[in-house]
């Protein structure tokens, strides 16, 4: 039987389909669009520590702007689709 004084803190992250524009790709919008940054900020306040993206392919030349913003390739399935690397990346929400 495991024991623990020390309580767990759990940490959270979630996919970017969560933060959509407001239109889920299956169907029709579903809320007004709400800016990047004050999403950001919204899940912060909620207590979600960061969002990742589940699948970036290898080739995406969006990847240099995805880390210029702060983004991190935190990793890599090798081969993932028709033989090319897709790629996992994850961004805090707060500092």
């Amino acid at each position: 039987m495991l024991s623990s004084t020390t309580p767990k803190r759990y940490r959270f992250s979630f996919g970017p389909w969560n933060i959509s524009t407001g239109a889920d790709p299956f169907g029709p919008p579903v809320r007004k669009e709400m800016e990047f940054a004050r999403k950001l900020k919204a899940y912060k306040e909620l207590g979600f520590d960061a969002v990742q993206f589940n699948l970036v392919f290898a080739s995406n030349p969006a990847r240099s702007l995805y880390e210029r913003l702060g983004w991190v390739e935190i990793g890599r399935i090798p081969e993932a689709v028709d033989g090319e690397d897709a790629l996992i990346y994850w961004r805090r929400v707060g500092p």
